[in-house]
């Protein structure tokens, strides 16, 4: 078998070893890519969650229409579409001159909520995550669309 250093008279050890080693590559990255790719395809589901924005002014509010696409800033990864626009005048809690605390209405800001949906890949830990976003109930993260960026808080996760 081995005979003047050669394997089966034609390959030396170290030619075998790099063609082993070639053989399991092409085997890792295509099980990679066609069987883990369609275990998680298995496991993904339609999503909607809503993204709390507040204290913007009408500038971002305008920025969100719906049919656009949500990206996670950080990330640049898309995380959904946009379905529903709502938006509130924005308040904060004032101390009045007698001590009590009341809600006084902020000038030029908006609360604003965004609904989302999109499709996302359910971990076998019960994470939703679409990309590399994580979409957690309660995670803030800097959303954006092609016209503006801000911090939002994400709510109300839904799947199916």
């Amino acid at each position: 078998m081995l005979k003047n250093g050669k394997l089966f008279g034609k390959l030396n050890i170290f030619d075998f070893a790099v063609i082993l080693l070639l053989l399991v590559l092409v085997f890792g990255v295509g099980y990679k890519f066609l069987v883990l790719n369609r275990e998680e395809q298995k496991n993904t589901v339609q999503i909607t969650y809503d993204l709390s924005i507040e204290a913007v002014r009408d500038v971002t509010v305008n920025a969100f229409r719906v049919g656009d696409t949500v990206y996670h800033y950080k990330l640049d990864e898309a995380i959904g579409k946009v379905t529903a626009i709502s938006t509130v005048p924005a308040t904060k809690e004032l101390e009045a001159l007698d001590g009590t605390v009341v809600m006084a209405p902020v000038e030029n800001r908006y609360n604003l909520t965004v609904s989302v949906t999109g499709t996302a890949v359910l971990q076998g830990d019960g994470n939703l995550m679409m990309g590399k976003a994580k979409i957690v109930e309660g995670t803030e993260l800097r959303a954006s669309t092609q016209l503006a960026n801000c911090t939002a808080v994400i709510k109300n996760v839904q799947w199916q």
